[in-house]
């Protein structure tokens, strides 16, 4: 994600953050590219760090089953479970593989929520993330 999507996605994730803060929430960031780079920003001075984990652009073809194995981690820890997952990109990258999509469904079971923003021209396709996850938006620029 560049230009317009990637600073759309920055001020939703910055509002976010701001919120979380606010209400005392957990929030746990996952930049992901071929690989995911993640965040936990529990603790009131890791805020601080936001920018920076933001300032350093991953690059290259984009791996989704990296960013949702860095999802289902979190997942296990006591204070994200059944957590709620928003995924915040342009989805230029494939559905999730079978044993993926099998534990998202068992994820769900728990009782977490998968969400989506697709912010950007791409198309999700048929049977794409629209039809994997709870909720899907899509904001075209």
């Amino acid at each position: 994600m560049a230009g317009r999507p990637l600073d759309i996605s920055h001020a939703l994730l910055t509002q976010i953050i701001y919120l979380a803060r606010k209400q005392r929430r957990k929030c746990f960031l996952i930049n992901f590219s071929v690989r995911a780079r993640y965040m936990e920003i529990s603790r009131p001075g890791q805020y601080a760090k936001v920018e920076e984990f933001f300032s350093k652009r991953l690059t290259g073809g984009t791996d989704g089953e990296e960013m949702l194995k860095a999802s289902f981690k979190a997942l296990q820890k006591d204070s994200f479970s059944m957590a709620d997952i928003l995924i915040i990109s342009d989805f230029i990258f494939p559905i999730p593989k079978k044993a993926t999509a099998a534990k998202i469904q068992e994820e769900k079971l728990r009782g977490t929520r998968f969400y989506g923003l697709h912010i950007g021209s791409g198309n999700s396709g048929p049977g794409g993330y629209d039809r994997i996850l709870d909720k899907y938006w899509k904001i075209s620029v």
